[in-house]
């Protein structure tokens, strides 16, 4: 089984992820096509709002390292705004060649995302690229305990 969540499904998830305050786990596994890098950008911008959600389970969404880049920049504070977090000084950026993810519409003050524990991103090809841009998730929430699981599998 999977499920057939695309970019429109993603929005409106993520509208209810920025107010809902008791879901624990969203597992969105196995997507036919899945989210893409577009609709996991979507779901990005709004985690950091979402103060229950221990695991987000992509596994098999097509992320590829657009999506992978979209979701750990939703970590990072931008610019100018009022975080609660120390952001670090050398933290490696990785900006797609062909699209830009913009985060936007998020109309309220970033805060990090201290409830996730689990990330699970298996079986969405995710290169070095995307793999450094995680990295930096790891560092930005240095006090907090998360997984970020990205097994490949293989095929001889």
């Amino acid at each position: 089984s999977g499920h057939h969540v695309q970019v429109a499904g993603a929005k409106a998830l993520a509208q209810s992820l920025k107010i809902n305050q008791s879901l624990l786990k969203l597992p969105l596994v196995y997507g036919t096509p899945g989210l893409g890098a577009e609709g996991t950008a979507t779901l990005a911008e709004v985690l950091p709002f979402n103060e229950t959600l221990e695991i987000l389970d992509l596994t098999s969404n097509a992320i590829g390292d657009k999506g992978a880049i979209g979701l750990s920049t939703a970590f990072i504070p931008k610019d100018g705004d009022d975080a609660q977090v120390e952001k670090e000084e050398e933290v490696a950026t990785v900006v797609p060649n062909d699209s830009e993810i913009s985060f936007d519409s998020v109309d309220s003050i970033w805060r990090p995302n201290n409830s996730l524990r689990s990330l699970l991103l298996s079986g969405n090809s995710i290169g070095t690229d995307g793999a450094i841009s995680l990295s930096n998730i790891v560092r930005i929430l240095k006090n907090s305990s998360i997984r970020i699981d990205m097994y490949q599998p293989y095929c001889f």
